[in-house]
């Protein structure tokens, strides 16, 4: 057959193929056979010898047609990296290129970060340093620790805040001390610069709650500063502990007390020793400074009312025993005079007189009972005026009428100095019934700011017996009705009746913040000779809430709102009571609540409605232009169509809680009651607003006090829905 090669192997054609034996290089006589098919032939000794004959293969590089994966022309077998066409070589085998990155071809190694197939005996990635490449170069400067490679103080400590012996100030050379390592100490005193305070000061060095007060001076274990771990500015009874009011003493603690010389005003930069512990400052040049601080006191006045604070107030109200001359009663204090009467009620405060019947303490020189001033003759009791001559004729006149005038007063005052002496015998049943009831009780002082248009109330003293006063008290009030005009109207109840209301409220109730009944009778009016009736009942102890804000608001001196929620509450007690009897005070106000400042306890008084308030416009056509009840304090409703329900109690409640919050000077009786007026609630709640009242408090008040009723009853619909509102917001 046809060899073109002339070989021996036949050509191949269509009836014998290269399967079939035909030759697979026909123009080339060195090869003719391929048993793996890749195209290199299987004569060793032939043109482009197949070295590995049995195996399909395209390596054309020292090996000829064995596998070569990656393409690169190198044979698996000689490849060091078979599957990677761009690297071949890797003398020492550890895996990096001799031409492409290993640094250190003929040296085996791991090294990566700063440079790469190099020895790393500590794996941390950093070669081992040696020649020609050192720790200044980037070896590892630790090779032999595998948590630490650099140091770039040159202090022996690894930058590595993780590892061995790690360096806390790596940019500064340092040593190893008690607080830190590799870090510097330029005062020498064993602690690093890193934590000491005060780095150039070998006595001090740890401040904790950084303070400026050392944690313990001089290291000998006896510390500057009295509270390490809390800051604080204090110097005088301790150092470096906390100190609100930056007056140099420490606040006190569970550990340290004011008996241990803690600041017992800690509040108060002006004060800070409270020697008699009654809550006055030692200091004289501080606020509100103790006027005798080696006794304990409650006084807050003395003198004049001028402040004297921490002296002794037997009875409560506020005045110094020193300069209270009536130490035993609350009620009163100042006599300036010195002639029995006290200033409240004495006319002449700064005279001398025992007048008691038109004015009280003014000069009586004849000693009847009218003032000098008032009496027509000063000198004589039977006010017989003899001897009085004018000059001039032409003054005849006025002297016949000035002794006519004299004489009709002389007679007056005789027929009833023979009245009174009249014997018993000689009087009627019922004048004997009003002399014995008169009688049983002696005048003491009239009480001017609890007297109305209604009533006329003194204070009297028991005098008989069988006549009984609860809680030790000496003195009963004596609440005698004024007689009727006859101006009154088809509204207007006659005082006396509207008295034998009140005793029947009285007998009713039984509270203790209530004034407990006494008696009940009738005597003559003085002046008038109308029968009236006298309601005579326990005397509250303490003064008028009126007065006790009248003197608050001379030192600006409000009550704390839990204060006045306590105050509220115990108001509340009594109307609640009443309540449940269908009963409304319908007159709450600062007058008629009395405050014991030695208990601490208010008092409701004057369930008559004493006060007659004319309200002109919002007269209704069923009224008679009166009103029972005070302007200001009673609900606006009240004075359109005479509402007196419930809610108009609410209503003054959230009045009172206003005044005693704020101690606002301005008159509740010069605010508007027009019902439309809403302007005055929101005057009023910016007003505790300004003076940092909370705003619970505040949303009560202008509920309670709210010009519609309707919205009033929604919200505060009744004295027992608003004492819950109350308690709510005061826990």
């Amino acid at each position: 057959c046809i060899d073109s090669d002339g070989d021996g192997w036949s050509d191949p054609d269509q009836s014998w193929s290269w399967s079939d034996g035909a030759d697979n290089y026909t123009f080339d006589p060195s090869q003719w056979s391929d048993s793996d098919g890749d195209g290199f032939g299987d004569n060793p000794n032939g043109t482009s010898a197949d070295d590995c004959p049995e195996q399909f293969g395209t390596s054309t590089t020292i090996k000829i047609g064995c596998p070569d994966d990656d393409g690169d022309g190198l044979s698996n077998e000689l490849d060091s990296f078979p599957l990677d066409a761009d690297r071949t070589n890797d003398t020492d085998g550890d895996g990096w290129d001799d031409d492409v990155d290993d640094e250190c071809p003929t040296t085996p190694g791991s090294s990566i970060n700063d440079r790469q197939g190099c020895p790393d005996a500590d794996d941390d990635g950093f070669s081992d340093p040696g020649e020609g490449w050192g720790v200044a170069d980037g070896a590892d400067a630790f090779p032999v620790d595998g948590t630490q490679w650099a140091d770039s103080d040159g202090d022996g400590f690894g930058d590595n805040p993780e590892g061995e012996n790690a360096d806390q100030c790596p940019g500064e050379p340092g040593q190893v001390f008690e607080d830190a390592t590799g870090c510097p100490d330029n005062d020498g005193d064993g602690v690093s610069n890193l934590n000491d305070r005060w780095p150039e000061d070998d006595e001090r060095a740890y401040d904790n709650d950084s303070d400026g007060f050392d944690d313990d001076l001089v290291r000998d274990g006896v510390p500057e500063d009295a509270c390490p771990d809390s800051q604080g500015s204090s110097t005088k009874d301790r150092t470096g502990c906390p100190d609100s009011d930056g007056d140099g003493y420490s606040d006190p603690d569970e550990d340290w007390s004011v008996e241990d010389g803690a600041d017992a005003f800690h509040q108060e930069s002006t004060q800070w020793i409270d020697g008699d512990g009654d809550g006055y400052g030692d200091n004289p040049q501080g606020e509100e400074s103790d006027a005798c601080p080696t006794t304990g006191g409650e006084s807050t006045i003395g003198l004049a009312n001028n402040t004297l604070f921490g002296c002794e107030d037997a009875d409560g109200d506020g005045v110094a025993d020193s300069a209270d001359y009536y130490d035993d009663d609350p009620s009163r204090w100042y006599n300036s005079d010195l002639d029995g009467w006290d200033d409240l009620v004495d006319d002449c405060p700064t005279i001398s007189g025992t007048s008691d019947e038109d004015r009280f303490g003014c000069i009586d020189s004849d000693s009847d009972g009218t003032s000098d001033a008032g009496d027509v003759c000063p000198t004589s009791a039977q006010n017989i005026c003899m001897g009085i001559w004018l000059e001039s004729g032409h003054n005849v006149q006025k002297i016949g009428i000035i002794a006519v005038l004299v004489l009709l007063v002389s007679l007056l005052v005789i027929s009833r100095k023979i009245a009174r002496q009249q014997p018993a015998s000689e009087l009627s049943e019922e004048e004997k019934t009003e002399e014995d009831f008169s009688d049983r009780y002696r005048f003491v002082k009239k009480m001017v700011e609890s007297s109305g248009q209604s009533n006329e109330v003194s204070l009297r003293k028991p005098h008989g017996k069988g006549i009984e006063i609860s809680g030790g008290a000496d003195e009963v009030v004596w609440k005698q009705a004024k007689p009727t005009t006859g101006e009154g109207t088809k509204d207007e109840k006659n005082y006396s009746e509207k008295l034998a209301d009140e005793m029947e409220f009285l007998k009713e109730m039984k509270h203790e913040r209530i004034p407990r009944f006494i008696d009940f009778g009738k005597v003559k009016d003085e002046w008038s000779g109308q029968q009236v009736n006298v309601l005579v009942m326990q005397r509250m102890p303490g003064v008028s809430l009126e007065k006790e804000i009248q003197k608050r608001r001379e030192y600006d001196a409000r009550w704390k709102l839990e204060e006045v929620v306590e105050a509220l509450n115990q108001i509340l007690d009594p109307l609640l009571e009443m309540a449940e009897k269908k009963r409304t005070h319908r007159d709450i106000k600062p007058a008629n609540i009395i405050f014991d400042k030695a208990t601490k306890q208010y008092s409701l008084i004057d369930f008559g409605l004493s006060k007659f308030s004319k309200i002109g416009k919002h007269t209704t056509s069923s009224s008679d232009g009166h009103r029972w009840a005070t302007v200001g304090w009673s609900a606006p409703e009240f004075w359109s169509d005479g509402a007196s329900g419930n809610t108009t109690d609410v209503y003054s409640l959230g009045v009172l809680m206003y005044y005693m919050l704020t101690l606002d000077e301005k008159d509740p009786k010069t605010y508007s009651s027009d019902s439309k007026n809403k302007s005055l609630s929101l005057e009023r709640q910016k007003r505790m607003r300004e003076i940092g009242v909370e705003e619970w408090a505040i949303e009560l008040m202008a509920d309670a006090t709210h010009w519609e009723l309707k919205e009033r009853e929604k919200n505060c619909g009744s004295v027992r829905k608003f004492k819950g509102r109350l308690n709510e917001g005061g826990v």
